[in-house]
């Protein structure tokens, strides 16, 4: 788990949000359209107090074992494999779920379940799955001469001789070439953005955060997204918040890449919920706030903010047609 984070700037944190319309989708084409204007400023935020890391690593360490029992490389060893995926997010969140946590140094049960009218970020992550970046970097040498030999020769950081003796520098700067794609290591997300960025090949166009529009999903979300410099790919930072302050204590990020500016959006909304209540139907989606109400025949009726709303709304309707019957 990562708290202390590099998160959007978050709206209404001294006093109640405003109770807005926001459709997400329709505001990312809108962004697409006028040339991805960035619209968030990056808000570096403290680190929250959270008193249970040991009970959260070991529930963490626990569920990893479940998903991983052919012993296959995690963090433990991630500076051997490429570790940005999208199953150690969802192995994060579950590790919160049904346990109790510290928020302010106050216990806090967290809910087992997802609770009503709210879209499982589980779901979410698992559309993401296979569009993870493969975030491993070349090695970084030198070539070097060596006047005593007249020789030239490939070194390390560490300026330890990787390979020598070679006769012209143009055959050395080949090999050393070679040799950096040949010894990659994995990197986090954030060494590997940084990398891509300072090499010119990605640009930050846009970010945003789940709990600015009230999204009806059950953790907020915290997304970067970058366009390359190279070809129409989109690549997205995402990470999800576990618990307490909305400003800190988020998963670890991870790191997608899709072909076009449409499909990661594309697929938060195809995980959009629908429940029944007492005969209607009820459409709620991760980006946005509103809770469609459908009659019987699938006609939109009315749009409420709150699934305490949403409810008393339909109560009201079933009373007033039992009277009516009477």
């Amino acid at each position: 788990m990562t708290n202390n984070k590099n998160v959007v700037g978050l709206q209404g944190l001294e006093s109640a949000p405003e109770v807005k319309t926001v459709n997400m989708f329709d505001q990312f084409m809108d962004d697409m359209e006028a040339g991805f204007e960035e619209s968030v400023a990056a808000d570096k935020v403290e680190n929250t107090s959270v008193a249970s890391d040991e009970e959260l690593d070991a529930f963490f360490h626990e569920c990893m074992e479940e998903v991983n029992p052919t012993n296959q490389p995690t963090k433990e060893n991630e500076q051997m494999t490429n570790t940005n995926s999208v199953q150690n997010v969802i192995n994060e969140i579950k590790a919160t779920r049904g346990v109790t946590v510290s928020v302010f140094g106050q216990p806090q049960e967290m809910p087992a379940t997802v609770e009503k009218g709210l879209v499982d970020i589980i779901d979410i992550l698992e559309s993401f799955a296979g569009y993870e970046v493969e975030t491993v970097l070349p090695a970084s040498y030198r070539v070097d001469y060596d006047e005593q030999n007249n020789l030239y020769d490939i070194m390390d950081s560490n300026d330890d001789v990787i390979e020598g003796g070679f006769e012209y520098e143009e055959e050395a700067e080949e090999r050393r070439e070679e040799l950096e794609e040949e010894n990659t290591s994995a990197a986090s997300v954030s060494n590997y953005i940084e990398h891509q960025e300072d090499l010119g090949y990605i640009e930050e166009k846009s970010a945003d955060n789940s709990y600015n529009w009230s999204g009806s999903v059950s953790n907020d979300f915290n997304y970067r997204i970058y366009k390359s410099t190279i070809n129409d790919s989109v690549y997205v930072e995402f990470a999800a918040h576990l618990y307490g302050d909305v400003r800190a204590n988020y998963t670890d990020s991870v790191l997608l890449k899709f072909d076009n500016d449409y499909t990661f959006l594309e697929l938060i909304g195809e995980c959009d919920g629908y429940e029944t209540y007492k005969g209607y139907g009820i459409r709620f989606s991760a980006l946005s706030e509103a809770y469609e109400i459908d009659d019987e025949e699938c006609n939109s009726m009315e749009t409420q903010y709150a699934w305490e709303d949403v409810i008393e709304y339909i109560d009201g309707l079933v009373e007033e047609e039992t009277s009516e019957e009477v």
